[in-house]
């Protein structure tokens, strides 16, 4: 996986959601850092292949000044679309709620995305606000209509993502169908998602609420790193659920692309993961280690 955290600036946030136990600086990546990096990578075909490039992270990316203008970017339109760099999808997470008919074309009509995924985590409105703290269930019903009816112009699929917890665990396809007014198909469809609380990032509070089940230690040998992984100012971390950076091992601020995945820090880091010694990777050692 390549992920370019958009922002880690939040409108509204889910209760699995790390946002408020965040110490790190809020910002978003800025175009020239994102250009940069997509640049280089138009550079290493050998290292792209098979990877998926998701282009969010803890934030909500439609609140960044230069999402749109990143997602347009020529480069990254080649890089998708190109076969000899044999990416695999090219997809963004949005809350909806904020989604207005100008951005919902932009999105649509932008030739990188293979699909864009919308939260809507529970069908009915009672549920909905103790899962999508401060959400809008209206916004985020119209936003998916809005898209239902503009998306037949475009290639891009839109993937609806229901959380399942503990408080909605028995909803059904078929009642997000009444709610919205429409079934699913091929060009948006439905999907679900356990709610589990990965390397400890729900807080406290919440846990019990969001929780489904709880997991042993599976982790699988050669999870760390999980790939390209950086945040808005350009810090890179071994894995999606790190949001506090608490295991950096570059920055492209001042290293390359190339520089970072090839350190021998790096291979130092995957060594001690696979040999079970956390001493320097505090989130896997309390991770269940299952694929996010």
């Amino acid at each position: 996986m390549i992920l370019l955290e958009a922002t880690n600036i939040c409108n509204l946030s889910c209760n699995m959601c790390p946002i408020d136990l965040m110490e790190r600086e809020k910002g978003y990546m800025k175009y020239e850092l994102f250009t940069s990096i997509i640049d280089q990578l138009l550079e290493m075909p050998e290292y792209t292949r098979k990877k998926r490039i998701v282009l969010h992270g803890t934030g909500e990316p439609l609140l960044s000044k230069d999402f749109l203008k990143n997602l347009h970017y020529p480069g990254l339109v080649r890089l998708a679309t190109d076969s000899v760099f044999g990416i695999r999808d090219v997809d963004v997470t949005c809350n909806g709620v904020l989604m207005t008919e100008e951005q919902a074309h932009s999105l649509l009509s932008a030739k990188a995305l293979k699909w864009i995924r919308i939260s809507f985590n529970s069908s009915r409105r009672e549920i909905y606000p103790h899962i999508q703290r401060k959400g809008d269930y209206d916004s985020v019903v119209a936003t998916l209509r809005m898209l239902r009816d503009i998306a037949f112009a475009y290639d891009v699929r839109i993937n609806v993502q229901y959380l399942k917890t503990n408080i909605n665990a028995d909803e059904t396809q078929q009642e997000f169908e009444r709610a919205l007014g429409f079934e699913f198909d091929e060009r948006i469809y439905w999907t679900v998602k356990d709610c589990v609380s990965y390397g400890g990032q729900i807080p406290t509070d919440r846990v019990e609420q969001t929780v489904v089940h709880e997991l042993t230690d599976q982790k699988p040998r050669d999870c760390y790193s999980r790939g390209l992984i950086v945040m808005w100012d350009g810090t890179v971390v071994g894995c999606c659920i790190d949001y506090d950076n608490a295991q950096p091992y570059g920055h492209l601020g001042f290293q390359t692309v190339s520089e970072v995945v090839g350190s021998n820090y790096l291979k130092q880091l995957e060594r001690e993961y696979n040999e079970r010694n956390y001493s320097r990777l505090p989130m896997c050692k309390d991770c269940c280690g299952i694929n996010v």
